[in-house]
């Protein structure tokens, strides 16, 4: 199947979890299932991220190429952290997971049409 199909599910599954918190959710078994998409979603990617850069890198600056991988995402996840709590203090927790939700969206279509992983190797 390779990587990039995976990893644009556990994507399209983190979008699915915040559309879903843009509604006011209040049912026990709807926040269940948010929660168990959140933590499908965060298992996809940081697995696959992580593999995915294995296969970018050469195997002499592959743990340089995991640091900037982190570097990367805790810099992503710092400013979008600040984004959606901006947002959710004046606009509300509809629009700041909306945009979050609309955000993963284009990045999901980026990485489907825009990216390309090299072929894997089974060594």
């Amino acid at each position: 199947m390779g990587r990039k199909p995976v990893l644009a599910v556990g994507y399209l599954v983190g979008t699915a979890v915040s559309v879903a918190m843009a509604f006011d959710v209040h049912t026990l078994p709807v926040i269940m299932l948010v929660f168990l998409g959140s933590g499908v979603y965060m298992g996809i990617q940081e697995a696959v991220e992580r593999a995915a850069a294995a296969d970018l890198v050469p195997e002499a600056g592959r743990s340089f190429g995991f640091g900037v991988l982190a570097t990367v995402n805790g810099l992503g996840d710092l400013a979008a952290s600040a984004v959606v709590g901006l947002l959710w203090t004046y606009a509300g927790p509809g629009v700041a997971f909306g945009f979050s939700a609309t955000l993963m969206a284009l990045g999901t279509a980026v990485l489907l049409v825009g990216v390309r992983l090299p072929r894997q190797s089974w060594r």
